[in-house]
């Protein structure tokens, strides 16, 4: 699927990235986690409205790792 608008990635990456931080995990998995999210955002027809959930954004990690690999270098 293909990005549909440019607006709405710089908001999810930010409520990811932070929900990530509130929740004390480490910088790797904030950062995975607001990119996801954010890559979500801007396939999605509207914002705030189109907000995934945890179990989604993570469910989108997984598959997205399935078909390209580990994304982000691991320490």
């Amino acid at each position: 699927m293909q990005a549909r608008k440019g607006f709405g990635g710089g908001d999810g990456y930010a409520a990811g990235f932070l929900y990530g931080l509130y929740q004390g995990w480490d910088m790797t998995e904030c950062l995975e986690f607001g990119s996801a999210e954010a890559s979500m955002m801007v396939r999605s027809n509207n914002c705030s409205d189109d907000l995934p959930d945890t179990e989604t954004v993570r469910a989108f990690i997984e598959e997205e790792k399935k078909l390209y690999g580990e994304m982000v270098a691991r320490g």
